[in-house]
């Protein structure tokens, strides 16, 4: 047989051992391996955003890829399973609320996560940050209402109470405590005092209603736009690539930035600071004037089921709360109680529209003398003279139907219970 002929299987037989070889290679002598590429120490990823994390893989078919949170490691959540190893990239699109963090890390392991299969971590922790919005725009148009940034000036933060109370708030200083421990649970900041008046000093006298009312509770985050770690060494590096060639310009704008280190690096933190805590915030009102008429006086806020704002709507401007004096025009005394009083009894008119000074629980002024009795009486209709043997405190009082929220100020028993309007000071 000529060799010609028999040249094809000699090529075939080499080819097939060489395969073979290969394979026996790769199945006996080469180990698996995997190793995550990105995202790497110190990188900043946005909530919202999508990212894309580089690994690479030998001798695995399939990776789970996990995203941990250093401080909360039992929080760690998969952001892929059962994914095709060889593809050596996924496309992560981060949840749009991811907890900001600077303590993040990235798992990948052989599918599925078991002891004995590969894993690799992210060398180092990287950031998320807030989601990006250009302006609070955004916010205004998916929920129908206006929006503020919170680092705008001469804001005024409000919020109403969780808790509800009883007309015994320990005068206007307890009052005050109250807002001021929700406050601190709310982790609002700041010094918080109670719309609240008695018959002493009205709410308005004794609180500053100076600014633009806003709720308290932000609503979402603003873009942050931190300054990295390397910026300012970047800086250093710079100075010296523009000053080379010239001695004593690099020893004068050398001698410049190590002046200015010590001040950026407390304008650093600070910048910092700043934009982690911008948000958007929902206007309640232009000045006192414009939350006043929205909160106690125009006739209805409409509720529209179809739009996001009806759960706010109801949460705020339909919650009752304890009012008492607003201006020092207001009446210091004798006010009808709304309850299950029969009407025009001396039991369904208070002297005083504070729950005495908001010291009382009780519902009736009970074993008075008939001098006692005498002094305790208010003029009905200005004309009839009637006991005031009720005790009773100014409420806002909302009335919340299919369509529409109304409100009205009214006498109500102090043994109800209401929420607090508390306002930053």
């Amino acid at each position: 047989m000529k060799f010609s002929q028999i040249f094809p299987y000699i090529v075939a037989t080499l080819v097939f051992f060489s395969i073979l070889g290969v394979f026996i290679f790769y199945q006996f002598f080469l180990k698996k391996e995997l190793k995550i590429i990105t995202p790497k120490k110190g990188e900043v990823l946005r909530a919202g955003e999508s990212y894309t994390i580089v690994w690479k893989a030998r001798k695995i078919d399939k990776v789970d890829i996990i995203l941990i949170k250093e401080e909360e490691p039992k929080k760690s959540k998969p952001i892929v399973e059962n994914f095709p190893a060889k593809k050596g990239k996924y496309q992560w699109k981060i949840f749009a609320f991811e907890e900001k963090s600077d303590r993040y890390k990235i798992a990948i392991c052989e599918s599925p996560c078991k002891e004995g299969n590969k894993f690799d971590y992210s060398q180092g922790y990287f950031s998320i940050v807030g989601p990006r919005f250009v302006s609070c725009e955004q916010l205004e148009i998916e929920n129908s209402w206006t929006f503020i940034p919170s680092d705008y000036p001469n804001l005024k933060r409000v919020f109403i109470t969780t808790n509800t109370y009883t007309g015994n708030l320990r005068g206007l200083d307890g009052a005050d405590e109250i807002c001021q421990k929700e406050a601190e649970i709310k982790r609002l900041g700041g010094k918080w005092k109670a719309f609240l008046g008695d018959e002493n000093i009205s709410a308005i006298e004794r609180l500053n209603l100076d600014g633009i009312f806003v709720l308290a509770q932000p609503q979402d985050g603003l873009p942050q736009d931190k300054i990295p770690a390397y910026f300012w060494k970047s800086f250093e590096d710079y100075l010296k690539k523009y000053s080379a060639g010239s001695e004593k310009l690099r020893n004068t704008v050398i001698s410049a930035y190590q002046t200015l280190t010590p001040p950026f690096s407390k304008f650093y933190e600070e910048w910092n600071r700043l934009q982690e805590n911008k948000s958007c915030l929902r206007l309640l009102g232009k000045d006192f004037e414009h939350f006043y008429n929205n909160l106690f006086i125009l006739p209805h806020h409409l509720i529209n089921p179809n739009n996001p704002e009806e759960m706010f709507l109801k949460e705020f401007f339909g919650k009752n709360i304890w009012v008492g004096r607003i201006s020092p025009k207001e009446s210091k005394s004798c006010i009808n109680i709304f309850s299950d009083f029969s009407a025009k009894n001396p039991f369904s008119i208070s002297f005083t529209v504070s729950c005495q000074n908001w010291t009382s629980q009780k519902e009736k002024i009970e074993t008075l003398t008939q001098e006692e009795k005498e002094r305790l009486r208010c003029y009905v209709g200005g004309v009839v003279r009637i006991e005031a043997l009720g005790i009773g405190g100014l409420a806002r009082i909302a009335n919340v139907t299919k369509d529409t929220i109304s409100s009205n100020i009214v006498g109500q028993p102090c043994s109800y219970s209401f929420h607090l309007l508390c306002i930053e000071q």
